[in-house]
């Protein structure tokens, strides 16, 4: 039986760690302690609460190894995956790439690449002074985006309009410890591509439709996107081509996207699953289980050949987005459960508790997963369910 060091059990895909089990895994679980959820971690054969980022981790899970001779460490988590590589890279097992996590992990040095090799470059520059943030104004004009240089679940991005806003969304991402990035909004529509490597050979799982929010929080996923086939395979080519130049070699990848009026852009990439639950959309629509692939790889129960892909209906999840405040009542739980469309949903507040601000796609308040014929019936269904589903705070 082979055993994998899990860093993290994610907050997105609720069934992670018991589809690894499931594989005939020993897992021994690692998870931080203010994300840490029971019911979830439970399949876990161990259970260790500690801060995988912190910078003695990679040592302390050496000495793990000494008792619980795992053979790899696996990570579905952003914060997780870089670590996960170095402890493959000490130990000499299978692991995903260290370059390319660090291009995909650092946004400014993946626009200074992709600009490098002309491949769908984006007016950026990391703003440590005053004079920076007049460069890329200079360059790019407005609107700009300006994001945190390694941020990730939508946290921290703001839309400036003009020098004002500019200055004062540096000055917010400064005022946390986070290192600003201002670079060229991009238009059109966002997706994401989910992929899986084999020895530097990417094929491309699936393509999902993304509705966010004005603040760029995601509300909402559907797989397949609602793309015609010529540019669904242009999408595929492009996406493989980014992967190459990045370096990816092996494992799952996350890459947002935009078809915008300037052609295919890249805004951001993950050596790892999406978030979001994607990875349930992509197993209810196109038949593969990109959780259970992850875990047999790692471990060498697959090599280079992906599972053929099956193409059942589309899957939506939309989420739900209660106001701040504490929640006095909460309405449409029971529809959800008697809706023949409705997968699976998950609410995660109830009377009592108290909604935080809207901040990131991590502060999401649940969500209801649909599966139908098509996109359209899809996305549809799944906000018309979201949109029944109301807290009344105070």
């Amino acid at each position: 039986m082979k055993t994998i060091l899990l860093l993290g059990a994610g907050t997105g895909s609720p069934d992670a760690v018991l589809k690894l089990k499931r594989l005939g895994l020993k897992i021994v679980m690692v998870e931080l302690r203010h994300v840490f959820d029971f019911k979830k971690c439970e399949p876990a054969d161990e259970i260790i609460i500690s801060d995988y980022r912190a910078p003695d981790f990679i040592d302390f899970a050496l000495r793990l190894r000494e008792s619980w001779h795992y053979d790899v460490a696996v990570s579905i988590t952003e914060a997780g995956v870089a670590v996960a590589a170095r402890i493959n890279e000490r130990i000499g097992s299978r692991g995903a790439n260290l370059k390319a996590i660090g291009y995909l992990n650092d946004k400014a040095a993946m626009r200074a690449l992709l600009k490098e090799h002309d491949f769908s470059p984006v007016a950026s520059q990391v703003i440590r002074h005053e004079s920076d943030l007049a460069a890329v104004i200079a360059e790019a004009g407005f609107p700009l985006i300006v994001k945190p240089v390694d941020g990730g679940g939508s946290h921290g991005i703001h839309l400036a309009h003009d020098t004002h806003e500019a200055i004062t969304a540096v000055a917010a991402l400064q005022a946390e410890g986070l290192l600003p990035l201002a670079e060229q909004y991009i238009d059109g529509q966002e997706y994401s591509v989910e992929s899986f490597s084999f020895n530097g050979h990417h094929a491309i799982v699936a393509i999902t439709e993304k509705l966010v929010n004005e603040r760029f929080i995601e509300i909402g996923h559907v797989v397949p996107a609602r793309l015609d086939e010529a540019t669904a395979a242009q999408v595929a080519r492009f996406i493989e081509d980014f992967l190459g130049l990045v370096g990816v070699t092996n494992g799952p990848c996350h890459t947002e996207m935009k078809i915008s009026s300037k052609g295919m852009k890249i805004i951001e990439s993950h050596n790892r699953l999406g978030g979001g639950n994607i990875p349930k959309l992509v197993e209810l629509a196109r038949g593969i289980d990109l959780i259970s692939l992850n875990g047999q790889w790692a471990t060498g129960m697959v090599e280079a050949n992906i599972p053929s892909i099956r193409p059942k209906g589309a899957a939506a999840i939309h989420f739900f987005v209660f106001p701040e405040g504490e929640v006095i009542d909460l309405q449409g739980i029971d529809q959800l459960r008697s809706d023949p469309s409705t997968v699976e949903y998950r609410c995660s507040y109830t009377k009592g508790d108290t909604v935080p601000p809207l901040a990131s796609n991590s502060s999401r308040a649940g969500y209801v997963v649909v599966h139908e014929a098509d996109a359209n019936t899809a996305i549809e269904k799944a906000r018309h369910l979201a949109s029944g589903v109301v807290a009344l705070t105070r």
